[in-house]
């Protein structure tokens, strides 16, 4: 079933939220019936936590994660950071890094088995593969490097080529689409 969400008049709601199969961050400061409606329909069977990170709401855009574990950058406070290794469960590896590039959830596209990343991201492929435990990739699509955006635009795209895999430094492969 199909329920239409908005986050005070926002539709872009993984901008304001971050589901796993493990969990399900909701910022914080939403309207009441933005978080029923997530713990409507996940809270039997993951928890669903109200967060912020870096002070701000759009956790979806700066953090990144799998049932695993959870990326999350520098700007994360220590209070933040508590709350969500006591939120989440035990099998989670919570996870704060120093990165140039603070907005992991726009850098890092992930599932439980592999991850496609910024190419100028340093520590996170070498955290990602520790925490959150998937085989990763550097890449470039068609030049652009913003990862999530990019995703999405691909698997709406009927007519995209197949994926062409080069070498690259550090014995890492680079996509190119």
């Amino acid at each position: 079933m199909a329920t239409r969400l908005q986050f005070e008049n926002n539709c872009e709601v993984g901008v304001f939220s971050k589901l796993t199969n493990a969990y399900c961050l909701v910022a914080i400061g939403g309207s009441e019936s933005f978080y029923s409606t997530f713990e409507a329909e996940l809270a039997d069977v993951i928890p669903v936590v109200k967060t912020s990170i870096g002070g701000t709401r759009i956790i979806g855009r700066l953090c990144a994660g799998n049932k695993n574990g959870l990326l999350l950058p520098h700007t994360t406070t220590d209070q933040e950071l508590q709350h969500l290794r006591n939120s989440l469960p035990d099998s989670v590896v919570v996870q704060r890094i120093e990165e140039r590039l603070s907005a992991l959830g726009n850098c890092i596209a992930c599932n439980d088995h592999v991850a496609l990343t910024h190419p100028d991201l340093d520590k996170v492929n070498s955290f990602g593969y520790i925490c959150l435990n998937f085989l990763y990739f550097l890449y470039l699509i068609k030049s652009q490097v913003v990862v999530s955006l990019c995703m999405l635009m691909l698997l709406y795209d009927p007519g995209r080529k197949p994926v062409s895999f080069y070498p690259v430094t550090h014995h890492l492969p680079v996509l190119v689409f």
